[in-house]
């Protein structure tokens, strides 16, 4: 069993452009269990049943820290100069997945009549299309996600990217307020999720 110390060194680093996923770091002290699951890897430390965002969120905040310590530690100021821009991109797109959905939001709450609102979904869509078209041609490192856009735009698929950001910011504060102790953090992370758990539970 992994201990609390260690694992951080488990988690893969994942490049924010690839979708969210990455091969795993090859560090000699990691070999052997590098191929597992990086999701598996942090869900064995804490998991919320029935709480992706929570799970995934935090599955995500545990690679980005530990993928951070990993290049500090190998001295790799290019690699950690190309993954903090990754970051930032997918920071970015994560915002404006969050703007789509709050402008989809109104619009679906309004008194339009379908047809209108139908109309007026695609704009907005096509408006998204159009920005990450702008991107790219200012910064051909956001061609990685014309991928998530081939596959089309829908709410199911906005929501999706919700599952994997929506606290993340949340749980990266955690960790600076940990002091960057990762047992200190899982800590605090078990903590949260036993609260979690208990409300879940609680009779309504």
């Amino acid at each position: 069993t992994l201990s609390p110390r260690t694992r951080w060194n488990a988690t893969d680093g994942p490049d924010a452009d690839d979708q969210f996923d990455s091969e795993c770091i090859q560090h000699r002290s990691i070999r052997q269990i590098c191929t597992l699951p990086r999701r598996l890897l942090a869900h064995q430390i804490v998991y919320v049943k029935g709480n992706a965002t929570f799970n995934e969120s935090f599955a995500r905040a545990v690679e980005i820290e530990g993928t951070l310590r990993w290049l500090a530690w190998r001295s790799d100021p290019a690699g950690l100069a190309h993954y903090r821009a990754a970051l930032a991109r997918a920071e970015t797109f994560f915002r404006a997945v969050k703007t789509v959905r709050s402008e989809l939001a109104a619009l679906y709450a309004s008194p339009l009549p379908d047809s209108p609102k139908r109309r007026r979904k695609q704009e907005i869509l096509n408006a998204m299309r159009e920005l990450q078209r702008q991107r790219k041609a200012q910064d051909p490192a956001w061609a990685a996600y014309d991928a998530w856009f081939a596959d089309g735009l829908n709410n199911a698929r906005l929501a999706s990217v919700s599952v994997y950001f929506d606290d993340v910011e949340m749980f990266r504060g955690l960790f600076a307020q940990s002091g960057g102790d990762f047992r200190v953090f899982y800590s605090a992370v078990r903590t949260r999720a036993a609260l979690l758990e208990r409300g879940r539970r609680r009779p309504a």
